[in-house]
């Protein structure tokens, strides 16, 4: 998957079909994904331009590292 405006630093590669369908629809709505898989996660960031989805997103990234840790 990619995003058309800039493919060689927004693309991704998914290992199955459905995860890759529920990454385009969260991108495209904007949508907080229900998933906690990190990579995952770095995916939605890599397909979007909307600055204020990115923040989203890292903050779960960000909370999701600080479990990690603890």
């Amino acid at each position: 998957m990619y995003n058309p405006d800039c493919f060689e630093l927004h693309h991704t590669h998914c290992r199955n079909k459905r995860v890759a369908i529920a990454i385009k629809k969260n991108v495209e709505r904007r949508r907080v994904p229900t998933s906690r898989n990190l990579r995952t996660l770095e995916s939605h960031i890599r397909l979007t331009g909307n600055k204020n989805y990115k923040r989203k997103i890292q903050n779960i990234i960000e909370e999701v590292k600080s479990e990690m840790r603890n």
